[in-house]
């Protein structure tokens, strides 16, 4: 049995095209934020509240970037992403007005927290929420659990079968499986097959 993610279903290529331009979506999104946010603060606004509603922003639109196309739900990178840049301005506002340390050095250990919250955060998420698991009990040399709530939740249909295609792929012979031998789906937050 070999499982069939997403991710496998993408050249090397296509995935270094997702991340690129999920990385220039993310500049893009933080230079609007923050220069919004500068000119807000020239207006009179507070340093304090124009910076945590500036980088709340920018956490929620990096959030909404990583959903997008990928096995993480929007509510989840939009909780990801107001966590860690809550946490992240924390960060910076607290090194840039009680220590020595310059703006520029205090952005980057911000930015570090946050990257390292909103992936914390979302990876376990995303692992908290796998329920369910299909188990494969024979033969012996093919032991192993493989996750599927994320297709399930995705109302994505988990196929099972010995097609090149399915999302489980047997790959053992068995004249009693079929190409396309069973579907897993989930209707009206009921599980069912097919």
């Amino acid at each position: 049995m070999e499982e069939r993610r997403s991710s496998s279903r993408y050249s090397r290529k296509e995935s270094l095209l997702k991340i690129l331009l999920r990385t220039v979506a993310g500049i893009l999104i933080s230079c609007i934020v923050f220069t919004i946010g500068f000119y807000v603060q020239q207006k009179g606004a507070g340093p304090f509240f124009t910076g945590l509603i500036s980088w709340l922003l920018f956490g929620i639109g990096l959030g909404y970037i990583l959903s997008i196309k990928s096995s993480v739900s929007l509510s989840n990178g939009i909780i990801g992403g107001t966590l860690a840049s809550v946490s992240a301005f924390l960060v910076f506002s607290v090194i840039s007005n009680f220590t020595p340390i310059d703006f520029l050095f205090a952005n980057l250990i911000s930015m570090i927290v946050l990257g390292t919250i909103m992936g914390a955060v979302i990876v376990s998420i995303v692992t908290a929420l796998e329920e369910y698991e299909l188990e494969v009990i024979a033969p012996a040399g093919y032991l192993r659990t493989i996750p599927i709530s994320k297709w399930l939740k995705s109302r994505i249909g988990v196929t099972i079968g010995k097609s090149s295609n399915s999302y489980v792929y047997i790959k053992w012979d068995d004249r009693e499986v079929k190409p396309n031998h069973a579907e897993l789906f989930a209707e009206d937050g009921k599980y069912q097959t097919n």
